[in-house]
């Protein structure tokens, strides 16, 4: 649900609980708000995201909408609240966080998008399609991320003195222990166990 504001006389004819959030000009319903937040959270910790740098987005976009937020992040689920201003009226969504591959791009765009909203780059509704958008984004290729987290580690190894039989030891057991991780995930093991 979307309303158009006009003026600024306009906003104070409408009461503030029926109307829902003002952003760029736009009213939108709490509801609508609280699904889109509770979807870009549950994306942003899937793909790799601390829990503080999950708080700062999704409090910089909630006060970019012009409402409160109040979240509590568990190992699968995050529990959201969205409310008015005034506290008058709320609207809570529990959502499952997504399982998914560790994705620094998918992170770092997401991060983007809750500055894009902030500054007044964008509004809610182009929120909403660059945010499906950076979801469909396909992920690296598997067999990319192998070496080069292998070559990571060996560059690691020989950065600190490692001799060249080490360097070559931590490549081989980096592409060893990523490849068991890769194959696990495939299977749908739990990641406690994988981990």
């Amino acid at each position: 649900m979307m309303t158009r504001i006009d003026d600024a006389s306009a906003t104070s004819a409408v009461p503030v609980a029926s109307a829902g959030c003002v952003c760029g000009g736009e009213i939108h319903s709490l509801k609508e708000i609280c699904l889109f937040i509770s979807e870009y959270s549950a994306w942003l910790l899937g793909c790799g995201a601390t829990c503080i740098r999950l708080e700062r987005n999704v409090m910089r976009m909630a006060e970019a909408l012009g409402c409160g937020v109040v979240m509590t992040i568990l190992p699968r689920h995050i529990h959201l609240s969205v409310c008015l201003p005034d506290k008058s009226d709320s609207y809570t969504y529990i959502t499952a966080t997504r399982t998914l591959p560790i994705s620094f791009d998918i992170n770092t765009r997401l991060s983007e998008l809750s500055w894009a909203l902030a500054d007044g780059k964008i509004n809610f509704e182009e929120a909403k399609v660059q945010f499906d958008s950076i979801i469909r984004t396909p992920p690296a290729d598997k067999n990319l991320v192998l070496l080069l987290a292998s070559l990571a580690n060996a560059s690691f190894c020989r950065l600190f003195t490692g001799d060249w039989a080490a360097v070559a030891v931590v490549f081989l057991s980096t592409l060893a222990g990523y490849y068991l991780k890769q194959v696990l995930c495939e299977h749908k093991v739990d990641l406690r166990l994988v981990f």
